[in-house]
């Protein structure tokens, strides 16, 4: 007896999240259940949910990418990108021309919630603004049919791919190890450029204060941009349309957006790291160039 009553709760909770599925989300049906003559399930009725999401995903894509490309500079040479990986939890490697697609190296690990939103990803990475992309892909592209969770996984999510660890992550200080050599040589390049072309008698604080405040004067940022470079949380989770890590060098010119909406302003995210750097930048400055 215990054990029928226990079974008719269960059926009356599973009945009523599904109500609740069906009055409060935007769910569609797909064609092949015909008229639906029957109960569906909470777990039939969030997979549809996450379909229609899906879709609402590819036409914000694709909407992004009619506007870039209504704004695009024909005279400019497209940026090339190949994709070596794409794995079905929305996870890609890809690797501008020229740059050799070593899954250990410095490549673009990135993660998208649709396909279709790869090439709007990967354009916000051009320089200068305006600038074509085209991408070439070497594997096959994967479709969700779960809503992907964002970065490739998370705990308890519904559209985990079983045995998929690959994350959008990287390892900083791996990354730097792999290749410390070439990375050092890259740095003292940079410092004794830096050196060669130094105001004389400007302090590196004053310095960096008077080049924030002409960056903050000629190029603001926009103060839409952090809820649009944001993610999104709807009563189906967490979503965006994408994002991207590298370890490799990327021109500064590619950087639009640094919280809290001005450049060189740190506010209450740790204040006092840049002037101790700057503080400790000659003494290391001087080890690493020699």
């Amino acid at each position: 007896m215990k054990k029928a009553l226990k079974e008719a709760e269960e059926a009356l909770l599973e009945a009523r999240a599904t109500c609740r599925l069906l009055r409060d989300g935007d769910v569609v049906v797909p064609a092949a259940h015909g008229d639906l003559n029957y109960a569906p399930t909470p777990e039939e009725v969030r997979l549809w949910q996450d379909l229609v999401l899906n879709e609402e995903l590819r036409r914000a894509a694709k909407d992004r990418d009619r506007e870039a490309m209504r704004r695009e500079s024909a005279g400019l040479a497209p940026a090339r990108w190949r994709i070596s990986r794409f794995l079905p939890n929305g996870y890609f490697q890809t690797n501008p021309e020229g740059m050799d697609a070593d899954p250990g190296g410095p490549g673009h690990h990135s993660w998208v919630p649709v396909p279709e939103a790869v090439d709007n990803l990967l354009r916000q990475w051009s320089v200068p603004a305006g600038r074509p992309v085209e991408v070439v892909w070497e594997c096959e592209p994967c479709q969700p049919t779960w809503l992907w969770p964002i970065g490739g996984g998370l705990p308890g999510h519904r559209g985990n791919a079983p045995g998929v660890n690959q994350r959008a992550v990287v390892n900083i200080t791996e990354a730097w190890e792999r290749d410390s050599t070439a990375h050092r040589a890259r740095f003292a390049e940079l410092v004794r450029h830096v050196r060669r072309h130094w105001p004389h008698g400007v302090s590196v604080d004053v310095y960096l204060a008077e080049a924030a405040a002409k960056l903050n004067a000629d190029h603001p940022q926009p103060p839409e941009y952090g809820q649009l470079l944001g993610s999104q949380r709807s009563d189906r989770g967490l979503i965006n349309l994408g994002y991207g890590v590298t370890t490799a060098w990327i021109d500064p010119a590619a950087v639009a957006y640094a919280d809290p909406n001005a450049w060189g302003d740190f506010s209450t995210h740790r204040p006092g790291t840049p002037p101790a750097r700057v503080g400790r930048g000659p003494a290391t400055i001087s080890r690493v160039a020699r």
